[in-house]
């Protein structure tokens, strides 16, 4: 894949998205991702598995919790 995103230069490809991910992890620590140019039902994907409740996904993956 071309980096196709850098600030200002260029839209994505039709049927793609440039997307930026911030992501805040167990210990309060923010982290930020550079933009990155995905294609649309790959994304929508992404934020349904990552908006479903953590128990509907461990079911679905056939996994038990975390101790």
């Amino acid at each position: 894949m071309t980096n196709r995103t850098t600030v200002g230069s260029l839209l994505p490809r039709r049927g793609h998205a440039i997307v930026t991910v911030t992501a805040l992890d167990e210990n309060g620590y923010t982290h930020h991702y550079a933009p990155v140019e995905v294609r649309r039902d790959v994304l929508a994907e992404a934020l349904t598995t990552l908006t479903r409740p953590a128990s509907t996904a461990r079911e679905e993956r056939g996994r038990r919790p975390l101790a």
